[in-house]
C-alpha cells in the first residue's frame, strides 16, 4: 500500500501564498493611503479650499478659511517681505488666533525650491529662538508657508521703523543679543544636521509679545556635515551685514553668521544701522565707530543715547567687545557661536575663549590655494564696494595691520565702568 502526502503539501504552500497576498495587499493599500494623504496635503489632489491647515496645536482650519483671513492676501494685511515673498497676518477663530502666512511671489523652480529649504529647515531645527512653522501648503498655482504671528514683526521694524512705539530697556537689549545668539549656536552645533543661515540682519529676527528674538527667513540657509563645513556659494544681492569673505569670494562657512551677528547686536546696543548718512552725504559706518571706539577705550559711548544712561556697564562693553571680535576681518579670529553664548552668560571669559575650528583650517587652506572662484565680473565692482563698506574700511586696515589675535576687552575699563555705574 503506497501514501501519498501531496494534498497536505499543497494545502500548507496555497495557505503560505495566501498569507503572503494578503501581508502584500495590505502593505500596498497602506502605502497608497499615505501617498495619497501627503498628496491631498500638498494640495496635488481634490479642490485645494477643503485643505486642512494647522494653525496650532490641535487647532486646523480650511485653506480657504486661510486665504479669507488675509482678504485674499490684501496689502492692508501685509507685515512683511522677504527676498522671494510676501508675509501676511491672517486672523482667525474670531480673532482668537493669529498667524503669519508667507506667499511666494513666483513660480520659478529656483524659488520653490528655496520655499522647500526653508520648510525642511525649520522641520528638521526646533528651538526657542527659531520662529516656529506650523504648516505649509504646495499648490499647482501656490505656495504658502505658515508661521506663528510675531506680534512685534521685526528688529528693523522695532528699532528703526517709523511707526514704531516700542521701548527697549538694556534688559531688553540684552535679552535679545542672548536670544540671537542661542539661536545661531543651535543651528550650527545641532547634533544630527548643521546649518549655516547665511541672512542674519535685522530684517531677519523677529520679536514676540514678551520681545524674545526669533532667528526667520530660511530661504537662503545651507546645511553641511562635518565633512563639509565650507562651501562656496555665489552672492547675488550682497547688503552691509554679509561678512567680506562671502561678499567677494563666495565662502561660506558658520563664521559668516558669526560676522552678521556682529553687525546686529551692534545696531541693537547703539539704537543706530550699521550705514547712516551725514548732512554731506557722506555714509557713516557703525563698525568704523566701533573700530575707533575699542581702540579708544571708549566703547561705552556708543550705547543708545535713549537708554538716558540706565543700562549695565559690564554688560555693554561685553557685547560691544563681542560685536567687534565677531566682526573681524579674518573670519579664523572670529569666536564660535558657543563660546558667545557662554561669554554672555557668564560661563566664559574673553581669555578662555577656544582657538580656531576644525573649519577655519580648511578656510585657511582654501584661501591659500585659491580654490573659491571669484564673483562674475560684470558685478566685481558693485560686490567689492559693498565688501568695503559693510565691513568697515578702517576696521579692514586696522585689524591687518595690528590684530593677530583675538581682541580682548580692556579689564581697566571694565572695572571703571563698574564703578561709574
Amino acid at each position: 500500500m503506497k501514501y501519498h502526502f501531496e494534498v497536505p503539501q499543497r494545502s500548507a504552500l496555497r495557505r503560505k501564498l495566501k498569507k503572503a497576498l494578503i501581508i502584500t495587499l495590505t502593505s500596498s493599500v497602506v502605502v497608497l493611503l499615505l501617498l495619497l494623504a501627503f498628496m491631498w496635503k500638498m494640495g496635488w489632489l481634490g479642490k485645494r479650499e477643503l485643505r486642512d491647515i494647522q494653525i496650532g496645536q490641535d487647532k486646523h482650519v480650511t485653506l480657504q478659511e486661510l486665504i479669507g483671513a488675509t482678504r485674499k492676501f490684501s496689502s492692508k494685511m501685509e507685515i512683511g517681505r522677504g527676498h522671494f515673498g510676501r508675509v501676511y497676518k491672517a486672523e482667525l477663530e474670531g480673532g482668537q488666533t493669529t498667524v503669519a502666512v508667507k506667499r511666494l511671489s513666483t513660480h520659478s523652480k529656483e524659488k520653490v525650491e528655496e520655499l522647500l529649504n526653508e520648510f525642511y529647515a525649520l522641520k528638521s531645527f526646533r528651538h526657542e529662538n527659531l520662529v516656529q512653522l506650523l504648516d505649509a501648503y504646495f499648490g499647482e498655482e501656490m505656495h504658502l508657508l505658515i508661521y506663528e504671528y510675531m506680534p512685534n514683526l521685526s528688529i528693523a521694524d522695532a528699532f528703526f521703523g517709523s511707526k514704531s512705539r516700542l521701548k527697549f530697556n538694556w534688559e531688553n537689549r540684552f535679552n535679545i543679543c542672548l536670544g540671537i545668539a542661542r539661536g545661531l549656536d543651535h543651528l550650527h552645533e545641532h547634533p544630527r544636521l548643521k546649518m549655516v543661515h547665511r541672512d542674519i540682519k535685522a530684517e531677519n529676527i523677529l520679536l514676540d509679545g514678551a520681545l524674545n528674538a526669533k532667528i526667520s527667513d530660511f530661504g537662503m540657509a545651507s546645511l553641511y556635515t562635518e565633512e563639509e563645513q565650507l562651501m562656496i556659494i555665489k552672492v547675488e544681492a550682497p547688503n552691509g551685514h554679509m561678512a567680506p569673505e562671502y561678499v567677494v569670494q563666495g565662502f561660506v562657512t558658520s563664521k559668516v553668521d558669526v560676522y552678521s551677528f556682529g553687525v546686529v547686536i551692534l545696531e541693537i546696543v547703539s539704537g543706530k544701522k550699521n550705514a547712516g548718512y551725514k548732512f554731506n552725504h557722506e555714509s557713516e559706518y557703525l563698525l568704523d565707530m566701533a573700530y575707533v571706539a575699542y581702540k579708544n577705550g571708549s566703547l561705552v559711548d556708543l550705547v543708545d543715547k535713549n537708554l538716558s544712561g540706565i543700562y549695565d556697564a559690564k554688560q555693554a562693553i561685553t557685547i560691544l567687545t563681542l560685536a567687534v571680535m565677531c566682526t573681524n576681518i579674518s573670519p579664523t579670529l572670529r569666536p564660535r557661536m558657543a563660546d558667545v553664548v557662554s561669554i554672555l552668560v557668564g560661563e566664559k571669559t574673553f581669555e578662555q575663549i577656544n582657538p580656531p575650528t576644525a573649519d577655519d583650517h580648511q578656510l585657511n587652506v582654501a584661501m591659500a590655494h585659491g580654490e573659491c572662484t571669484k564673483a562674475d565680473s560684470s558685478t566685481s565692482t558693485d560686490v567689492t564696494a559693498t565688501a568695503r563698506a559693510s565691513t568697515s574700511t578702517k576696521l579692514i586696515k586696522g585689524i591687518d595691520e595690528t590684530e593677530t589675535h583675538y581682541a580682548e576687552p580692556d579689564l581697566e575699563i571694565l572695572k571703571e565702568s563698574q564703578n561709574s555705574h
